[in-house]
């Protein structure tokens, strides 16, 4: 799979928000970060059509749209032609990618700095035979469970972000320094208080409401930590973004600017891989039959709701696997192998 990637630098918080209501006296929620792919593709989307000069409007109706915009970002209301596939992390140069839920280390305690982690061998989930699992005594209702040996205790290395090259290692390694980061080493979470503007029927007013507080979690990229964020074709038509090679853009909730610039990284390559990692959320359709039962190991599910631009109204909720979710088999041919 063939990527291009895009390095962006936000000028403040980002915001992302799950499917929960923000409404007054809501405490406030996590935020949903790496946030679903969907929030980058509307952001892309949106950064080509002003660059262009395509109004939003023009854009809805598909009037006068040059073929060249709707050939790079699809017509308003319809999927996208381009996929995100990837959303990564930079830390001075070092590009962290989200690490695999299948990955293991054999500790009791989770270190506060990814260096505590180093000199750990990194042990891989497989599934569990029928006569291992009859022996063990173990009835589950799913199919074959995913095991690991260890002598203490398994913690997972989902959730953490691991080095872009230690995708590719095979066979025995360990950790070493430099190839973890936990979450609180590359960004922040802040807890924000406002306000409502919104009069008793919701309409926005120029006056604050009184007693009407609610609070959100942003996100803050610690010093010398960037995005990066790799875009790929779903057709052999799909010809790019028409990017220039650096501009500006808008990125999730409260339209935060984004400096962006392309940038060249090659995608981990494993040989006749087992298994394969989403370096990106996976959104699961309401009726799949492909996607749970090809799920190795995983994080909670996500949901997102939101705003239809096209049909003016709201999307509906969508559930999402979280980035570093193994699967067996490579499900959107957009997942990156990974070794046994």
């Amino acid at each position: 799979m063939k990527a291009s990637f895009f390095e962006l630098t936000p000028m403040d918080t980002l915001f992302f928000r799950g499917s929960q209501p923000m409404e007054a006296g809501q405490l406030s929620q996590r935020a949903m970060f790496p946030p679903p792919v969907s929030v980058f593709a509307g952001a892309l989307r949106t950064a080509v059509l002003r660059e262009k000069g395509v109004s939003f409007a023009a854009y809805n109706r598909s009037e006068n749209v040059p073929q060249e915009v709707l050939e790079a970002v699809g017509q308003s209301g319809a999927p996208a032609p381009f996929s995100v596939v990837a959303v990564l992390l930079k830390q001075d140069g070092v590009v962290y990618a989200p690490a695999p839920f299948g990955w293991f280390v054999d500790r009791t305690d989770r270190p506060d700095e990814g260096k505590d982690w180093s000199g750990k061998p990194v042990l891989r989930a497989a599934l569990c035979g029928d006569d291992l699992a009859k022996s063990l005594g173990i009835k589950v209702s799913s199919g074959a469970p995913p095991l690991v040996s260890v002598n203490d205790e398994a913690q997972t290395l989902g959730g953490t972000w691991i080095r872009w090259e230690a995708l590719g290692r095979t066979g025995d390694w360990k950790l070493e320094p430099g190839d973890l980061r936990l979450p609180g080493e590359l960004y922040a979470e802040e807890c924000r208080t406002g306000i409502s503007l919104l009069d008793e029927q919701g309409r926005p007013t120029r006056n604050v409401q009184t007693g009407k507080l609610f609070s959100a979690t942003h996100v803050r990229l610690k010093e010398g930590v960037s995005l990066v964020v790799g875009i790929a074709g779903n057709s052999k038509e799909w010809r790019g973004l028409g990017f220039g090679e650096r501009g500006t853009l808008e990125l999730g909730g409260e339209r935060r600017i984004c400096g962006y610039e392309k940038c060249s990284l090659e995608m981990p390559s494993v040989s006749e891989a087992t298994h394969y990692v989403a370096l990106a959320p996976v959104a699961v359709p309401v009726d799949d039959k492909e996607i749970l039962p090809a799920v190795l190991c995983s994080g909670k599910l996500q949901r997102t709701a939101g705003w239809d631009l096209h049909k003016k109204f709201h999307k509906e909720t969508v559930s999402w696997l979280p980035a570093g979710t193994v699967f067996q088999s490579n499900i959107n041919g957009q997942c990156v192998g990974i070794g046994r």
